[in-house]
């Protein structure tokens, strides 16, 4: 799987920022001039830019004898800087899914799916423990290891306008781990908020031959 383009380092950004505002490009002198940076150091960004295919170069006019310098520009797209809101984005999918025919096998089947995603991208010996750690569950068996605690919720700010949707995804996420990481153990309910604070997934043995089956 490609690394996320690493648009995160302030010079770089910075770099990314001059590109934008300028529509007919710029060259490294140029860009370092313009920001008090070495030349070299804006070679390495821009090079990183092009690598993450956020910026792209062309051979600029002849100056004389040696090599045209290149020149770089931004590549047409919205600026990432930008303001995200993905609960909004989050809230939108979740009401959609409230409007369908059982909706809840719906969010247990799409849980189900990203899960098996999740568990694909584990690193071998992974256990189930160590991928909801990952996923922001924060979770701790419980004593007897019949049950894992839950201290946190990644999807905690749509569990107000959506919460048995977000609860069913949620329980089929798990389930799908659980098969594919520790085949010996079932999910087999997710109580929210059992006790302040806390979450509480039931494990049982083996799977059952209803383990398909959204739970009432």
């Amino acid at each position: 799987m490609a690394a996320a383009p690493d648009t995160e380092h302030p010079t770089r950004r910075s770099v990314e920022h001059h590109l934008r505002a300028r529509t007919d490009g710029a060259g490294v002198e140029e860009i370092a001039d313009a920001l008090g940076l070495h030349p070299n150091t804006v070679r390495f960004h821009l090079a990183r830019l092009v690598e993450d295919g956020r910026a792209t170069w062309k051979e600029g006019p002849p100056r004389g004898r040696g090599r045209p310098r290149r020149r770089y520009a931004a590549r047409p797209d919205m600026d990432r800087d930008g303001r995200r809101d993905y609960l909004t984005l989050a809230r939108m999918a979740l009401d959609g899914i409230a409007h369908v025919p059982d909706a809840a096998a719906v969010a247990h089947g799409a849980g189900r799916r990203w899960g098996a995603s999740v568990a694909a991208r584990a690193s071998r010996g992974a256990g189930l423990e160590s991928a909801l750690d990952g996923l922001g569950f924060a979770p701790r068996r419980a004593a007897g290891g019949g049950a894992i605690d839950l201290h946190q919720c990644p999807f905690l700010d749509a569990v107000d306008s959506h919460g048995e949707l977000v609860c069913q995804a949620h329980l089929g996420l798990m389930r799908a781990l659980a098969e594919a990481l520790e085949p010996g153990v079932r999910i087999e309910r997710v109580e929210p908020f059992a006790r302040p604070g806390v979450c509480v997934a039931t494990l049982a043995g083996p799977r059952h031959t209803d383990d398909e089956r959204t739970p009432a």
